[in-house]
């Protein structure tokens, strides 16, 4: 029985005649379907260099991916990444999350190549199945690319294409608003869970991203530096002045002020998550602080930027929660701080 007859019989197809169909015409060609795994790879050998330059090669070698995929996805094995636009600003970090059904292995890992604007050559960026590719904080706005993922042994060497293959990663400037809209295919609607008929809406992606606009957004006395009303300071507010960059302590008096009425505990809230917000929690907490984060009173480019930094950062250096939870433990302190001055007294 041929290797392609056990492919068969586990796939339950007979799909990959791309692979056999009459002798071929090329001589390395059988030994490329012999040597598919380390062409599909990083190997220089003179059929993989025969192989990249051979169009009858490369179609008989991409029928036996999709043959390889489709036994992959038959044992539950299928590699997959979110679908895209990932955004983010520049200078801030990203990241892109892949699921993986089969069984974790330190034999396997996941790699993409990242290109755009801001690199002269595409950057091989690698993670674990499941787990998530760390995008390096780009200076230059634009679209850039995460593709070919695909799950690798651990000498690299390729086993299967990760769907989709590619995701887009949009860095704009700091916030500056962009709207992009996009309406969603009938697939991509069934993706969602969405039921597709006749009464169905049209439904649309849209993805905010937000930047500053020539360093003006935040000038004293412009509308942009306001307070908003629901926040606007009572009379007995301290409001502290003098912030120039990210952390909210680094060029401001606000430690001093914090120490000088023996402020013990701080609470953050507010934009980005994964920028201003962390650089003061880090700061609160090297300081000595007991930090508080609130979960759902701050935000950042992008639902999976927030996440991350919710999942993997905040919990080192704060106490991560709800307004809702911070309000209950604030209520609480003040029932315990009269119960013990009742029995002073």
């Amino acid at each position: 029985m041929s290797k392609f007859d056990t492919f068969d019989r586990a796939t339950g197809s007979d799909d990959n005649d791309v692979l056999r169909d009459g002798p071929p015409t090329c001589p390395a060609s059988m030994e490329i379907l012999e040597l598919a795994l380390e062409i599909g790879n990083q190997s220089h050998s003179p059929v993989a260099r025969h192989a990249r330059s051979c169009a009858e090669c490369q179609a008989r070698v991409a029928g036996l991916r999709r043959m390889l995929g489709d036994v992959a996805a038959l044992r539950g094995l299928s590699l997959q990444i979110e679908r895209g636009p990932v955004a983010t600003g520049t200078d801030i970090p990203a990241s892109v999350q892949t699921t993986y059904a089969g069984t974790p292995s330190p034999d396997l890992g996941v790699r993409g190549e990242l290109s755009g604007p801001a690199l002269d050559a595409p950057i091989t960026l690698a993670t674990t199945p499941g787990g998530r590719f760390q995008i390096p904080a780009l200076h230059q706005a634009g679209d850039y690319t995460l593709s070919n993922v695909r799950l690798v042994d651990r000498d690299g060497k390729f086993i299967q294409q990760a769907v989709p293959s590619a995701v887009t990663i949009t860095v704009a400037e700091v916030l500056k608003t962009d709207v992009r809209v996009r309406q969603l295919t009938p697939d991509e609607l069934r993706q969602r869970g969405i039921n597709v008929d006749g009464r169905s809406f049209d439904v649309y992606e849209m993805t905010f991203i937000f930047g500053i606009k020539d360093g003006e957004t935040f000038e004293k006395g412009s509308w942009g530096a306001e307070i908003v009303d629901t926040l606007k300071p009572k009379p007995e507010d301290v409001v502290v002045e003098g912030k120039r960059g990210l952390d909210g302590f680094a060029t401001t008096n606000l430690d001093f002020i914090l120490r000088n009425r023996k402020i013990e505990t701080v609470a953050l809230a507010g934009f980005l998550t994964n920028c201003c917000v962390e650089s003061t929690m880090r700061t609160a907490y090297e300081l000595g602080y007991n930090v508080v984060t609130l979960k759902d009173c701050a935000a950042t480019v992008s639902q999976t930027a927030h996440e991350n930094a919710l999942e993997h950062d905040f919990p080192m250096f704060s106490h991560p929660m709800t307004h809702d939870e911070f309000l209950a433990k604030l209520a609480g302190s003040q029932s315990e701080k009269k119960a013990m001055q009742t029995a002073v007294g």
